[in-house]
């Protein structure tokens, strides 16, 4: 029977006037605890339960006042309600404290039933119910959500709850900072708000599973900022928790920051990815070697048994031509294996020391024009005589050039896989001034498929590459990004999707090395110059 219903029920039986002999029949089996007063305050009846709750026997009971069993501040309360009954409502619950035998508080609620007004009848008859344990459980969650304001107000971690519709129900600031929201006190919606596009039908995948199997959830993603400001990496975990109530379940998650671990991550994979390409340099520069010194022997033989035959066959032979023309393809094979060796060995220099550009194209074109022959790829090369000086490291700026040129053929030949008149690949450069300073620009131009704008956003992250696993690493630009800004330079891109592609190297010039370089040539010229001058 419950609190009302108890006391409710003297109302509709029409037991207003029932004496306190008949109370034992009634309600000494009853689990609440029920007290019945007289006029003066006297207890006339009360149950087992309340005996028990109070710590105290029959015997002692029966010659109490209630003002006895109750804390002073409560007393003028209590004879309120005795002088003037009528105040009480049946359908109304109060809350009182019984003092127990040991001194002890025990906090309860019910209502009152108002029997009749006799002088020696039942004035007040109360059913209560002991609310000492609920009264815990409420400490017990202020304190768990005071305890939860303070870890979620201060951990290095998001912090939200959600419910199994993964609609949000309290976030913590950080939390709101990482999802942008940070504006908003109590942000709505689903959790998952805060996860890039992209990403989210994995993360949404992984939710459906956690929420049908009850593991715990963890998951990374990008962070959805917008347009604001850089990439950021997020981890989530999550578990299925019940309610406050103990009605249902519900999920709570830690969000983690993880964008400098992916940025540490990655430059460890490129480190690791650079170690390994050094590696194989360094293989084939050893390769290189041996190469160089076994096929260097027999051209200097053939080279120098052509430079017999010539001197020994007659000015106008056609063997003299032959001759001069195996000294020509014998140099040519000689200066493709120098490239090749100086291309792949390991530089030990840590400064820059000068480096004529015209060498490193050539050094460059000597290695790759068969590869673009190759591919049916027309190479149009215009460049001025006079190409400066920079200050570098001429193997890596050879690598810089040979990977754009590269990329450039696999363009071309992704659009137009055999012939085709517009199949080109155009290496060109001119120098300029930037900021009153003397620069140099070359330009690898391709009429290839052009670049996307959501690949033009991320094409120098390391690692990234629309090429299959089995034909790129994802760190050609990276590296040669890298090697460009080492040497103080740009690399600029420009492109019309489906059209073309630009490709900008800019280095300032070593002046000081380019003058002397300059006046040396000048010099041989005027040298060169003078016996047909003379002969003249």
């Amino acid at each position: 029977m419950g609190v009302q219903a108890a006391s409710n029920t003297l109302v509709s039986l029409g037991l207003t006037d029932v004496k306190p002999a008949v109370l034992p029949v009634l309600f000494d089996r009853l689990a609440d605890q029920v007290v019945a007063l007289d006029a003066e305050g006297r207890i006339l009846y009360a149950n087992p339960s309340w005996y028990a709750a109070l710590g105290l026997t029959a015997t002692q009971g029966r010659s109490l006042a209630v003002w006895e069993v109750l804390p002073p501040a409560q007393v003028c309360r209590w004879k309120r309600w005795l002088e003037a009954p009528s105040v009480l409502s049946p359908q109304a619950l109060v809350r009182v404290v019984w003092l127990g035998a040991e001194g002890q508080a025990v906090p309860a609620e019910g209502s009152f039933a108002v029997t009749g007004e006799e002088e020696k009848g039942i004035r007040l008859l109360g059913v209560f119910h002991d609310i000492s344990r609920w009264l815990r459980l409420q400490e017990a969650l202020r304190e768990n959500r005071a305890m939860h304001h303070l870890l979620s107000a201060h951990v290095p971690v998001g912090v939200f709850q959600t419910d199994l519709e993964g609609r949000l129900l309290r976030t913590n600031a950080l939390w709101r900072r990482m999802a942008g929201l940070e504006h908003v006190p109590e942000p709505r919606g689903v959790w998952w708000q805060m996860v890039a596009t992209q990403d989210r039908p994995r993360v949404l995948g992984g939710w459906q599973s956690f929420l049908r199997h009850g593991h715990e959830f963890i998951c990374e993603f990008e962070v959805n900022t917008g347009t604001r400001g850089p990439r950021r990496y997020a981890r989530v975990r999550m578990v299925q928790v019940p309610d406050e109530l103990g009605a249902g379940m519900g999920c709570v998650g830690v969000a983690e920051d993880i964008t400098e671990q992916r940025r540490l991550e990655q430059e460890r994979l490129q480190m690791e990815a650079q170690l390994r390409q050094q590696q194989r340099l360094d293989s084939i520069g050893t390769l290189a070697s041996g190469v160089a010194h076994e096929v260097n022997n027999p051209i200097s033989g053939i080279m120098n048994y052509a430079e017999i035959i010539r001197d020994e066959a007659p000015r106008t032979s056609r063997i003299r031509t032959f001759a001069d023309e195996i000294l020509h393809e014998s140099g040519r094979v000689a200066k493709i294996v120098r490239n090749l060796l100086t291309f792949a060995r390991q530089e030990k220099q840590d400064e820059h020391v000068p480096v004529p550009l015209n060498e490193v194209v050539e050094g460059t074109l000597s290695l790759i024009r068969t590869l673009i022959r190759h591919d049916r790829v027309r190479l149009e090369v215009d460049l001025p005589p006079d190409l400066p000086v920079v200050s570098g490291r001429s193997q890596q700026l050879q690598q810089v050039l040979m990977n754009l040129l590269l990329n450039g053929r696999d363009a071309l030949n992704e659009k137009y896989p055999g012939h085709h008149p517009d199949k080109l690949l155009r290496l060109t450069a001119a120098r300029f001034e930037r900021q009153g300073q003397p620069w140099v620009r070359l330009t690898v131009e391709d009429h290839g498929p052009g670049i996307p704008p959501e690949v033009q956003e991320r094409m120098f992250e390391p690692f990234f590459t629309t090429k299959s696993r089995h034909k790129g690493t994802g760190l050609g630009l990276a590296i040669t990004l890298g090697i460009v800004q080492e040497h103080l330079g740009q690399l600029r891109v420009e492109t019309e999707p489906g059209q073309w592609t630009r490709f900008h190297i800019e280095l300032p010039v070593a002046e000081e090395f380019d003058r002397l370089l300059r006046e040396e040539a000048a010099a041989e010229g005027e040298a060169g110059a003078e016996p047909s001058t003379q002969s003249a």
